[in-house]
């Protein structure tokens, strides 16, 4: 059963608009395996959705190599304008579940859900997180029901932080439990490479801003180094780039100038995007 409380009146099971008050798609099969993308909607606009796309494609393609995706980019943009249309909402995150059985055959569901955005000055303070010494197996899928997610969920209530940071077995910082990490010591800014992480969409576009503005970059950090970095911050869909003041006891600097160089380009992206 998907657990996603879908907002507004109506959400799509396969190509069937339905009431939200109907009951949800169910899985039949005990090793059902649940894919999803969640993309933001800004003036009824999908942000990045050829990028979201291609990751659910590629995620249903490296677990089922056999099998045929029918379902289009053309398909998902129609039931986003049919969506926004019915329920009159034009500015949140759509989340699109795809149910995988045993043998890679599919339904899907998608409608708006409640979002959460970070209120506008914590861009300037910044926000805390603590870490989490484990990784996710398959980082490059997007699937639900993954232990270190809940682990890390409740680590967050537990401390009464913003996200958790992932170690991994070598020691390298990695990604958040929920978004993706950029640290920045110098002139230079620091990610896990990307066999080690979730392909973050916003992390994407990102980087790519990080290479037109020609800033220095390297692929790993060690937990050990972190007393020496003098930024840091978070990306996501609902977060677009996000400033971090504080890693554990570490104090960090959310006003570096890289980082909020970075903050500034991503808005512009998205504006640009929504317009």
């Amino acid at each position: 059963m998907i657990s996603q409380a879908y907002i507004g009146s109506k959400y799509f099971i396969n190509t069937n608009l339905v009431s939200v008050n109907e009951e949800k798609i169910s899985e039949t099969d005990s090793n059902a395996t649940v894919l999803y993308e969640i993309f933001r909607v800004i003036n009824g606009k999908p942000l990045f959705l050829s990028d979201h796309y291609s990751r659910l494609n590629t995620s249903y393609h490296q677990l089922y190599s056999k099998c045929s995706f029918t379902l289009t980019e053309s398909d998902i943009l129609k039931q986003i304008a049919i969506l926004s249309h019915e329920n009159k909402i034009y500015n949140s995150n759509i989340e699109l579940s795809l149910i995988c059985n045993s043998e890679g055959k599919y339904s899907y569901a998608m409608g708006f859900i409640k979002s959460n955005y970070p209120k506008p000055e914590l861009y300037k303070t910044g926000v805390e997180v603590c870490l989490l010494h484990e990784e996710r197996t398959n980082p490059n899928v997007k699937a639900k029901g993954l232990k270190v997610r809940d682990h890390a969920n409740a680590l967050i209530t537990e401390k009464g932080v913003f996200e958790v940071l992932l170690v991994n077995n070598d020691g390298i910082l990695t990604e958040g439990s929920r978004s993706n990490l950029f640290l920045v010591k110098g002139d230079t800014i620091y990610t896990a490479t990307d066999e080690r992480v979730l392909l973050g969409i916003t992390r994407k576009h990102v980087s790519a801003i990080i290479e037109k503005l020609g800033y220095k970059t390297q692929k790993q950090l060690h937990y050990t180094e972190l007393d020496n970095i003098e930024g840091a911050f978070l990306t996501g869909t609902s977060i677009g780039v996000l400033p971090i003041c504080k890693i554990e006891s570490i104090s960090v600097n959310p006003n570096n100038e890289i980082v909020q160089h970075l903050v500034s380009q991503f808005k512009e992206l998205e504006n640009d995007i929504s317009r």
